[in-house]
């Protein structure tokens, strides 16, 4: 989350109810403004409740004219009797990374942002927290010179950069060989980037150095397959409508696929669909089918997508969850904006053990430097000796693309550190208590 606050991701202008607001006016705001949630207030503006779609489904008012049983309570009404209460909320000088914790934590989909009085100033949601993975091509770009220009000794224009998609198009010549597969490693790495289509040419071939020592060894990208979700809820195309909102709440779903007489994915159902289609196009909810309320052709992704590929496939469509399916488009599993926002939620161990497999392995294979790396909550802490002042930035940017760290923290000895990195003289984390042997120690 690159120390993003909520307020650099939250939305201000937010759709609101009161508890008195009836039923089907809340599932009107949701069709208005294409929301799936809003935050309930009182008199004074402080949030009492949320009401989802979720919600709205489970306490969904009975067709008019439809037999009821006698002495059934009556369905809820406004939004003060199926909300659900208390809210959970979010300060907006709160970081991303403890937004996306607690919506983990909680099985939430969203946060209102209140301010000191507990007063609503805007709300932030897991399609806003994947804004990180989300970055205009432009910005990808820039990034991209940086790295070339401060890495590879790139100057302007030797290079031709497109960037279309996130997808990163990279042709000229670099002056060094040795550093050509590092920095294409930090570039793959860059948050929003899909892919690198690389066709650099190097003047100097200076990595004979290189292959005398420990071999380079490349670290994987985060894809799909590293955060699904492998169990396969589905239902066929002549599941009644009643029996697929069942489904949704029977596992605590947005949407379930649809399959086809052959088991591939042909469609997808999720809450809205429920919720409005029915009586537009397929006569009313008790009588309709999943293949007439399903979305189709369902967007899928495979287990090789890039975890920033995903991102950018559910903010197109506004989709909280895609299918993961095989070559033959058979259901494997789901990923879900959760699921993504998991990559950057590790332990801290998690983190420090990547981080000096990515040193050891693709930054200083020769083991010539003492490094020695501490997380805590996310933060890294880098200290030590160096051979070479340049490898400072290398090290810095490389531990910045590790998926789950929040900032960079360095002291080594020699030239201090490029602005933007904090550095100190005092030991990393002074007066915490000693982290575990699996979250800190020297690389090796």
């Amino acid at each position: 989350m690159k120390s993003l606050k909520v307020a650099d991701l939250m939305t201000d202008e937010v759709v609101s109810v009161a508890p008195g607001t009836a039923f089907k006016d809340i599932v009107t705001l949701f069709a208005q403004y294409d929301i799936s949630g809003v935050p309930v207030l009182d008199d004074e503006d402080r949030v009492v409740g949320v009401v989802s779609q979720s919600d709205v489904l489970a306490h969904a008012e009975p067709e008019p004219g439809a037999p009821q049983d006698e002495g059934a309570p009556a369905r809820p009404a406004t939004a003060g009797q199926i909300m659900s209460s208390p809210a959970v909320t979010v300060h907006a000088e709160e970081t991303a990374a403890d937004a996306a914790r607690l919506m983990s934590r909680r099985g939430i989909e969203r946060l209102p942002v209140v301010d000191e009085e507990d007063r609503l100033v805007g709300i932030v949601t897991r399609r806003d927290l994947l804004r990180m993975f989300l970055r205009p091509d432009s910005e990808i770009r820039r990034r991209v010179q940086d790295v070339l220009a401060d890495l590879a000794d790139v100057p302007a224009g030797d290079v031709d950069i497109h960037v279309v998609d996130g997808i990163v198009t990279l042709a000229g010549t670099v002056p060094r060989g040795s550093r050509l597969p590092v920095v294409l490693g930090l570039v793959e790495r860059l948050d929003g980037v899909v892919a690198v289509a690389s066709r650099i040419t190097t003047r100097t071939d200076d990595a004979a150095s290189t292959r005398a020592g420990h071999p380079r060894r490349a670290m994987p990208l985060r894809t799909v397959g590293d955060v699904m979700t492998h169990a396969v809820i589905t239902v066929d195309r002549g599941t009644a409508c009643e029996d697929v909102a069942e489904t949704l709440r029977m596992w605590h779903l947005s949407s379930v696929p649809v399959l086809s007489e052959d088991g591939r994915v042909a469609g997808v159902v999720c809450e809205s669909d429920l919720l409005l289609r029915p009586q537009e196009e397929a006569g009313t909810p008790r009588n309709a089918l999943a293949g007439q309320l399903m979305t189709r052709p369902a967007v899928t992704v495979q287990k090789d997508t890039t975890i920033a590929g995903a991102a950018r496939l559910m903010a197109r469509g506004h989709l909280k969850r895609l299918p993961v399916v095989d070559d033959d488009g058979r259901p494997l599993g789901f990923v879900s904006r959760g699921d993504l926002l998991r990559a950057y939620l590790r332990p801290d161990a998690d983190i420090a053990a990547e981080l000096r497999e990515l040193i050891a392995y693709q930054l200083l294979p020769h083991g010539s430097a003492d490094v020695d790396v501490h997380v805590a909550d996310g933060i890294v802490h880098l200290h030590g000796t160096l051979p070479d002042p340049t490898l400072q930035d290398v090290l810095l940017r490389a531990a910045r693309t590790v998926p789950g760290v929040v900032d960079v923290e360095a002291d080594f000895h020699g030239p201090r550190t490029r602005v933007g990195v904090t550095a100190t003289n005092e030991p990393p984390d002074a007066g915490a208590p000693p982290a575990e042997a699996a979250q800190t120690g020297p690389v090796p």
